[in-house]
């Protein structure tokens, strides 16, 4: 019996075998934030929120990070910002250079109070729908 040759072996992909275990990511730790969140608070601010910058929004920015740091989805901890500031968030950028989280706090000590409150709303708002399922569930057993 000839042995058949992977045909992905030029592109390095390796075949998992099914005896192996599938490797698994550690928990996000509090950090729940859920799509319909996460499009609600980049419509409530259409910008990058870093001075002078006027590109869309990429990513809502964990200030501090959930695994390794202990962050959560409180108000005080998230930031909308654009690709090139998220990258710069985490030090991706060209130069290397990671911009201060003092500098993300300040920002959003001074955000439009108008903005603010659509952010707090938003995130109140799914916790009351996640602590009505929660009930929903311990009252009948399942997801009635």
């Amino acid at each position: 019996m000839t042995k058949i040759a992977n045909p992905f072996a030029p592109f390095g992909f390796k075949p998992r075998s099914p005896l192996e275990k599938k490797k698994t990511t550690p928990g996000r730790g509090k950090c729940k934030l859920t799509a319909t969140q996460i499009r609600n608070i980049k419509r409530a601010f259409k910008k990058c929120e870093v001075a002078n910058c006027k590109l869309p929004p990429h990513k809502v920015h964990h200030i501090r990070f959930c695994k390794e740091e202990k962050g959560s989805d409180i108000y005080r901890n998230l930031i909308v910002l654009c690709g090139a500031h998220h990258d710069a968030a985490h030090g991706l950028n060209p130069d290397g250079i990671k911009i201060p989280k003092s500098i993300f706090y300040k920002i959003v000590e001074n955000r439009d109070p108008d903005k603010a409150e659509r952010v707090k709303e938003i995130l109140a708002s799914t916790k009351k729908i996640r602590q009505k399922r929660e009930s929903k569930k311990s009252k009948n057993g399942f997801w009635g």
